[in-house]
């Protein structure tokens, strides 16, 4: 499982690194949808991918131990050891939290069935309108959409607006917010997810203002209504939202191009990084000798045939109540029973003798001195790895036996990399382990694998070469599942996972520490450019947006886009884009925002620039009224300063309609300069 994480959240990380510096800056959404959609499938089936590469390699000279530990006599008493729960702990844990994250997935669910179900619905081209008696902004799921009923039934809702939802519906985006909503249920503790969900749904929006502005061809109109609508997106994480991330991005986006040539180079560089991750995380290279023919085999191990100088009566009380499972070459179960179950030719013809008693084996001065070698050997001391700087510690006569082999290229890991390995005993874990192993075997298991080889034997003369193939041929691994053996297998696991997650820390720690330096750097900028600013220098800035918003304004004005005659009605509050003439500051906008500027108190703790998002209904006599505040910093009190300026103001020219003043809605920015 760990192998697993470790693939699969690595092929995220860079996928997603190459969307975010190469892709998403550049409009080829409907590209940039496919790639992280199947960039997320690849990183999760990537780790069950395996391709292995042969190197053909010259035959090496295998030592040979003289005096070596009998396989039967690995099978030790096996030691007592406390449970430890913690892997349980985790799974309960883990377990608990997906529940509740399905339950609040179907909850989602069930909340849109509800709503569909309690109100009225219209079809409206393509898809179906939801009429909420709420106060809502338009979002949407599957092919429904939720709109306000009032604001519909008043045809207040803007064609813009249909267009939007209306593209999010014809390009199935709900389906990709369910797919990765479905993937976080599972992999609720992987960051990645929660980015790669982010992105998928800016992308969207892309792909939905792309849609607008394809048929409007009106991008600032288009920008200017966002800037209206900004307020928080729905609470359903399942909808598609209209003001999902209304930043500088998407305004960015709507007037971006980016020429084919530099799309399709684009397109066909992430083939190379595909590539390099299945070669890297998928590809295994197999070092295998060319002078020997390849042996077809899944035992190690030939018994030698049962004699009759066996004592009958130790083979029984050695294997006494001993489970004994035979497998054919084909892994097919052939013999499952107890020793006490089997007829005497399966004893005979299956089990090992019975291990005689192991006698004391010290090593030698030289072979002492040779087990310091790091590079060569890898070292335990009763059954605990250990570096080979503490045999210091220790002398030959110190221990009571020991045992070692050599281990071939391709089984070397990369926390055990010597070619061999040696097992020292001391006189105590000697005689609790090995000392009576010969009176019982060391397991519930006696586990036998049945194979078949086919060896290449050389003639001479013109005869040639001859295949004997014998599949009745025993060939018995015991696979001893003592805990000496266990013990090991688990340290070399414990150390290969300690030293991955040392590496982990250490990466963390170091971008940790990058982003630290971004944020002092950031912050340094951010007040070196709040003592640069001075009085003259904010006022040319008001006085160029000012000038700015003018030119805007006039843009929109002079086009010539067919609009619905305004209807006069007495107490109707309209939207900038109903009435005929739009309300108006004497002196204009630049006048207003420098009357502002007297009014309004800028705090103490105020430390860059900061923006008030405000709306209020201009009445027919000109003067404000319903001030609301859209969006403000938290923590510093600027709305309450914003509505204290406004009522301070002069009285505004009325929108008309026909001629006649009526009630206005009005949305702007209000900016806080921090003092010197």
């Amino acid at each position: 499982m760990t192998d697993y994480l470790i693939k699969s959240t690595t092929a995220m990380v860079v996928l997603l690194a190459i969307y975010h510096l190469f892709l998403e800056k550049e409009k080829m959404h409907r590209f940039n949808r496919a790639y992280l959609l199947c960039a997320l499938v690849f990183a999760l089936a990537l780790p069950f991918m395996a391709f292995t590469i042969y190197k053909e390699v010259a035959a090496e000279p295998q030592p040979v131990f003289v005096e070596e530990i009998p396989m039967q006599q690995l099978n030790v008493m096996p030691v007592e050891e406390p449970v430890n729960y913690i892997p349980y702990l985790l799974l309960g844990i883990y377990l608990a939290i997906t529940l509740v994250l399905i339950f609040r997935f179907v909850n989602n669910l069930l909340h849109f069935k509800r709503t569909i179900a309690a109100n009225a619905t219209v079809t409206y081209k393509n898809a179906v309108l939801v009429l909420l008696p709420g106060k809502v902004l338009p979002h949407t799921f599957l092919h429904y959409i939720f709109i306000n009923k009032q604001e519909y039934e008043d045809r207040l809702i803007e064609d813009e607006l249909f267009t939007h939802e209306l593209t999010h519906v014809a390009q199935k985006h709900t389906l990709d917010i369910l797919f990765v909503e479905v993937l976080l249920t599972a992999f609720w503790f992987n960051p990645l997810l929660y980015f790669y969900k982010k992105a998928i749904k800016l992308n969207h929006e892309f792909l939905a203002d792309e849609g607008v502005v394809s048929h409007t061809h009106n991008v600032v109109n288009y920008q200017k209504l966002l800037l209206q609508k900004a307020v928080p997106a729905t609470q359903y994480h399942l909808a598609s939202s209209l003001n999902f991330s209304v930043t500088k991005k998407r305004f960015t986006m709507m007037t971006k191009a980016t020429p084919k040539s530099k799309a399709l180079l684009l397109k066909l560089a992430s083939l190379p990084v595909i590539a390099a991750l299945i070669f890297a995380l998928c590809t295994e290279t197999v070092a295998r000798s060319n002078e020997y023919t390849e042996v077809e085999a899944v035992a190690e191990y030939e018994p030698q045939q049962q004699t009759t100088t066996v004592k009958t009566s130790d083979r029984d009380s050695y294997y006494a109540g001993v489970k004994i499972v035979v497998l054919n070459h084909d892994r097919i179960k052939i013999v499952d029973k107890l020793y006490e179950q089997l007829t005497e030719e399966e004893k005979d013809k299956y089990l090992f003798p019975v291990p005689k008693p192991a006698q004391n084996k010290q090593p030698t001065e030289k072979q002492f001195t040779d087990y310091k070698d790091k590079s060569k050997y890898a070292i335990w001391i009763d059954g605990k790895h250990v570096d080979n700087k503490e045999l210091n510690n220790y002398k030959p006569g110190d221990f009571a036996y020991y045992q070692g082999s050599s281990v071939s290229k391709n089984a070397r890991s990369k926390a055990f990399p010597q070619p061999y390995q040696f097992t020292l005993y001391t006189p105590a874990y000697f005689d609790k382990t090995l000392k009576n192993s010969h009176k019982k075997y060391g397991s519930d298991t006696f586990t036998v694998v049945m194979g078949k080889y086919t060896p290449e034997i050389k003639t001479t003369g013109e005869e040639p070469k001859k295949q004997i193939q014998d599949e009745n041929l025993i060939a018995v691994k015991a696979i001893a599942q003592n805990d000496t053996v266990k013990k090991t297998r688990e340290e070399m696991l414990q150390a290969e996972l300690e030293k991955r997650k040392a590496a982990i820390m250490a990466k963390k720690a170091e971008i940790d520490k990058k982003r630290s330096e971004m944020m002092a750097k950031r912050d340094s900028v951010n007040g070196s450019r709040t003592e640069i600013m001075d009085d003259s220098r904010r006022a040319k800035i008001d006085s160029e947006r000012a000038k700015k918003d003018q030119l805007k304004a006039k843009i929109i004005a002079e086009r010539e886009l067919p609009k619905v005659p305004a209807v006069y009605q007495e107490d109707k509050i309209y939207s900038a884009g109903q009435v005929t003439v739009q309300p108006e500051y004497p002196g204009g906008i630049p006048a207003f925002y420098a009357d502002i500027a007297k009014e309004i108190k800028t705090p103490e703790g105020l430390k860059e620039t900061a923006r008030v998002y405000v709306s209020f209904v201009v009445e027919k006599d000109g003067s404000i009224s319903t001030i609301k505040i859209m969006r403000e910093p938290v923590g510093l009190n600027l709305g309450t300063e914003t509505i204290i300026a406004l009522t301070k103001t002069k009285k505004w020219l009325p929108a008309t309609v026909e001629n006649k003043a009526v009630r206005c809605n009005y949305h702007l920015p209000i900016s806080f300069t921090a003092k010197k």
